[in-house]
């Protein structure tokens, strides 16, 4: 299937499961309903799928009609946040940062525990060396991700920089990942561990982790700057409870999610430094 079918297939495939995508909604920020904006990090079923608990909890405890809400990228995903098309945002917390300092998000909480930056190759390719990268292409199918933006920077640190040494390989989907990477082209493929155990189990058995490189903030929760105090104190607390309720023992069995966690000043300024690179990655 060629990748426009396969989008047109995708976007089909939402509309039946009841996905709303942003650039449909224009988000409520009173007692009419709420709008939880939820980062396109695998596909749209899969979005809808984990994130079921937590509109199942909200619409119970707030009473109202409460929606989940997608895109069809991160730069899309950013762009309608900025927009205000969400009510809350479930967000990796580099465009988290960009749309608190760039548009007044409040951040609520973040999800633990964080995530990890893997470094992923052939697994018959013995060979753990960053330095295989020379000359070549790094694949990833989510630039703009905090998890590609640090793992960046760890080949930074061992002397390999994109558009110096090696180039990044956008590529739009996992079919293309694992062909980029057997051709030889890419000899590694970068994303977060989570993503790589969500692999289709024939892709896992051919390639490995060559690196666990670094572990990156989990999820920001966030609200919108235009929602009234008084309702985003009363949503701060519900998700604080959210853990203990059915619903959130349900969301938290997933592996890879064991809670919540405060997030300080400090936390937030350091991503700063990831904000010019976060942005860049994220423009059209």
């Amino acid at each position: 299937m060629s990748d426009r079918l396969g989008k047109v297939f995708q976007l089909l495939m939402v509309i039946a499961c009841g996905v709303t995508f942003a650039s449909t909604v224009n988000a409520q920020t009173d007692n009419q309903g709420l709008v939880i904006g939820a980062v396109p990090n695998m596909s749209a079923r899969v979005v809808i799928a984990q994130y079921q608990p937590v509109r199942d909890y909200f619409q119970r405890t707030l009473k109202q009609r409460v929606e989940i809400a997608t895109s069809t990228d991160f730069p899309s995903f950013s762009r309608e946040t900025l927009k205000g098309n969400y009510s809350m945002v479930f967000t990796p917390a580099n465009l988290g940062r960009v749309a608190q300092v760039d548009g007044g998000w409040s951040v609520l909480a973040c999800l633990e525990p964080g995530i990890t930056a893997v470094l992923v190759g052939m697994a018959d390719n013995p060979n753990s060396n960053p330095n295989q990268l020379s000359g070549k292409s790094l694949a990833t199918t989510n630039p703009s991700s905090l998890v590609v933006q640090a793992g960046l920077k760890w080949l930074k640190e061992r002397k390999l920089e994109v558009g110096r040494d090696y180039k990044m390989s956008t590529v739009p989907n996992d079919d293309s990942l694992f062909a980029i990477m057997r051709s030889g082209e890419a000899p590694f493929a970068m994303m977060s561990k989570g993503e790589f155990l969500a692999k289709p189990e024939p892709m896992r058995q051919s390639t490995r982790i060559v690196s666990e490189m670094e572990i990156v903030p989990g999820f920001w929760i966030m609200t919108n700057p235009k929602m009234p105090v008084a309702q985003r104190q009363r949503i701060k607390e519900l998700l604080l409870a959210f853990p203990d309720s059915e619903e959130g023992k349900v969301f938290f069995a997933s592996p890879g999610r064991s809670g919540l966690s405060a997030v300080t000043d400090a936390e937030m300024k350091e991503l700063d430094p990831y904000l010019d690179a976060t942005r860049k990655a994220l423009a059209p």
